[in-house]
């Protein structure tokens, strides 16, 4: 199963801030050349809300043009082997900064050695952006397959891991680390500055791949779009669909200031989010780095929430005011609030496609002569992505660009073609 999305018991959201203490100079990795500068984003541009009247939540959407696709993937040798060298490489690292550190003779020798390791993990953190963004442009130029650009996100997953490990034991939100036995608060504020790049670059898909590619996991279908500057991934596991999406053009690098934990409190509460105060209980708000007050260098909020469909998790960026990391997962089931069924029929097979929005879950249903179909091959966009079950349902993901859904019977093939609506054609462009 995904790791950490289970629904929990009461119903409660946790908006918690990370407050970085800001140092003058200290800046975290740049944006990446191909991505627009977003240095001037400060103003407040809440994001499209795409879900429309459906009380399904989605904020990170990808605009401009799309490339999109399918694979099935399943245990992979190299990219095993290359998690394996992640894990034993970070370990090691973090073993000899330990070591540098405690051999150091007296407080300034100390600071240097971790100026030397966060300048070090700026670079790693910045190489990992960039990895991912040239992942992207491979993909949309067809130069990477979808199982090739998964496997890639796996491998920057993993030693983004490696890399959140580290900047732990230098800084950890909670508690104190090694720049905290030295007041090297200007290491402590270049770590804070990553922690929305190293976030980016995680996620329970992600994490749940890793774990299928080393064989602990079955073989699972995942659902990618790209577009410049951000990526969505989906599946449908075990009757729960997840989404994991992160959006780089909208996560600020630099030392101004962004929006204090109330003005995000409210921005989640009454902006964001406010469509689905009844199922997310945004009241709680907590403070990161112990309480601690500074200046703003890059506030993030998460929110989780655990409802009737399922969970929301999500990180803002304080001066986009934007979201730029979202996950959801959501229980396929007859509350589920979907669109009204789009039908065709040929012959006396009927096929019936039920969608949310782009990227989110559809209900296909097949019935011949009014009874229900089973064991009928669902393909979207010509690639076969699920079978109907005894009831004559399947669940499927439907990408941004206009879908095609058919299906085929023994004596009659139907297709139907979902065209979104303005409003969704207008949020993605």
């Amino acid at each position: 199963m995904v790791p950490s999305t289970r629904p929990r018991i009461a119903v409660v959201t946790c908006l918690v801030l990370l407050l970085a203490m800001a140092a003058p100079g200290a800046a975290g990795p740049q944006l990446a050349a191909d991505s627009p500068a977003t240095g001037a984003a400060t103003g407040h541009t809440v994001q499209p809300q795409p879900a429309g009247d459906l009380a399904l939540p989605e904020r990170v959407v990808l605009p401009g043009q799309t490339s999109h696709g399918s694979v099935v993937i399943g245990a992979e040798a190299a990219a095993a082997l290359d998690g394996s060298g992640a894990n034993l490489e970070g370990a090691y690292q973090r073993h000899l900064l330990r070591e540098r550190f405690e051999s150091a003779d007296g407080t300034a020798a100390k600071r240097s050695v971790l100026q030397e390791a966060v300048d070090d993990l700026e670079t790693d953190v910045e190489g990992l952006r960039s990895e991912e963004r040239s992942a992207r442009i491979a993909y949309r130029n067809g130069e990477l397959s979808e199982r090739g650009f998964l496997i890639e996100l796996v491998s920057i997953h993993k030693r983004a891991q490696e890399l959140e490990q580290t900047a732990d034991l230098i800084a950890p939100t909670a508690a104190d680390g090694l720049a905290d036995d030295v007041s090297a608060t200007g290491v402590a504020a270049q770590i804070r500055a990553l922690q929305g790049s190293l976030i980016a670059r995680q996620g329970p898909v992600r994490s749940y791949l890793g774990d299928v590619v080393v064989g602990d996991s079955p073989p699972q279908r995942v659902y990618v779009s790209v577009s410049r500057n951000g990526t969505v991934l989906s599946m449908i596991e075990d009757g729960t669909y997840h989404r994991e999406a992160n959006r780089d053009d909208l996560l600020v690098d630099g030392p101004e200031q962004g929006i204090t934990y109330s003005e995000a409190f409210d921005l989640t509460q009454n902006e964001l989010y406010s469509q689905y105060a009844s199922n997310y209980d945004f009241t709680t708000v907590g403070r990161g780095s112990d309480g601690v007050i500074g200046q703003f260098y890059l506030v993030l909020g998460e929110g989780e929430a655990s409802y009737e469909h399922g969970t929301l998790r999500s990180y803002i960026d304080a001066v986009s005011q934007n979201v730029f990391w979202e996950y959801q997962r959501m229980e396929l089931d007859g509350d589920l609030p979907i669109e009204e069924p789009s039908e065709t029929t040929a012959g006396n097979l009927t096929l019936a496609v039920q969608p949310t929005y782009p990227s989110g879950p559809a209900k296909v249903t097949v019935t011949e002569d009014g009874e229900p179909v089973s064991n009928v091959s669902v393909a979207v966009g010509g690639t076969p992505v699920s079978r109907t079950g005894t009831n004559g349902t399947a669940w499927v993901v439907l990408p941004y660009e206009s879908p095609v859904v058919s299906v085929a019977s023994d004596d009659a093939a139907v297709s139907t073609s979902i065209e979104w609506s303005t409003q969704y054609q207008a949020e993605s462009n």
